[in-house]
Parts: structure tokens; sequence; C-alpha cells
């Protein structure tokens, strides 16, 4: 599932202790080819008539998500392993940060986002402190499953 990048954690270490104030990595084939085109094709085509996806449309936002993947196979497995500890161990050995657990109630602040053509998602602030479990967020991962993106479409790190 996971790509060849777990062998350079090094590198990737140093890309994230050398990128500035807020901190961030950017993994390349984060995930197999194959892997990727499983997820690519599973992925739910967002559509307002779909019951799974809730629209977002006002001045910070314009998307649609998709709190609930449990009916997709593929998407909860990719979840799953991000979450095993083996996993966990890469991300802090890239960040460099100790004792780095799941928060319990993690399906809540887990799910899929989806941009139509002219969606945005502004300058936001995430959730830092879970009001459940008091568990604190110290790292966000984000995968991008664009096949043909563009420079000229914005948004790189």
């Amino acid at each position: 599932m996971f790509g060849r990048w777990v062998d350079n954690i090094d590198s990737l270490h140093k890309q994230y202790i050398e990128s500035g104030p807020v901190k961030y990595v950017v993994i390349k084939d984060f995930l197999t080819e194959e892997w990727a085109e499983t997820l690519h094709s599973d992925f739910p085509i967002p559509e307002a008539t779909d019951a799974r996806w809730k629209k977002l449309d006002d001045p910070i936002e314009r998307r649609f998500i998709m709190w609930n993947c449990k009916n997709i196979p593929s998407i909860v497995k990719t979840i799953d392993g991000a979450h095993n500890p083996e996993f966990i161990g890469y991300i802090e050995r890239i960040t460099g940060s100790d004792n780095l657990i799941i928060d319990p109630s993690y399906q809540h602040t887990t799910g899929l986002t989806a941009m139509t053509r002219n969606g945005k998602l502004g300058i936001h602030l995430d959730v830092n402190i879970n009001r459940e479990s008091g568990v604190q967020r110290r790292f966000t991962l984000l995968v991008y499953l664009n096949k043909e993106w563009k420079d000229e479409y914005g948004g790189a790190l």
C-alpha cells in the first residue's frame, strides 16, 4: 500500500526540519501506484444528490466532505494502515516527535474531501483539541489523488 518513501525516512526528516516556521513534508509516491489507482477508482464522485456527501458553500470553503467512509473498503484499509503502530513510527521519525497516538475518536476527523471546479478551502485553523478525548492534534495527513494536476491549478505547497 505505502510507497518506497519508507526507505527514505532520514531525507524526509531533513525536509521536514528545513521546511520553515510551519513544518511540513511532501511525500512523493506516498502510495504505491497500484494502490493509488485503486483508491482513485473507488473514490465516490461528489454529487449533491448523493447523501453520503455534504456540500459546503460559504465564504471560507466550497467543497464536498464525506465523514463516513466505512462502506468503501479500500479507503478503510488506507485509513487503518495510517493508524497502525509501524506507520506512526515513521511519522515520529520524520517529525522528531515521540509518543504520538491516534485519537481514539479519529473517525470524527477522518474523511474525504472533494473539490469540484471552482472549489476552495480558505486559510483556516483545524480543531486542535478534541473535546471528547482531550487529545491534542499534532499532525494532519493529506493524501491527494489527483491524476493529472497541473501547476496552473494552484494549491501546491
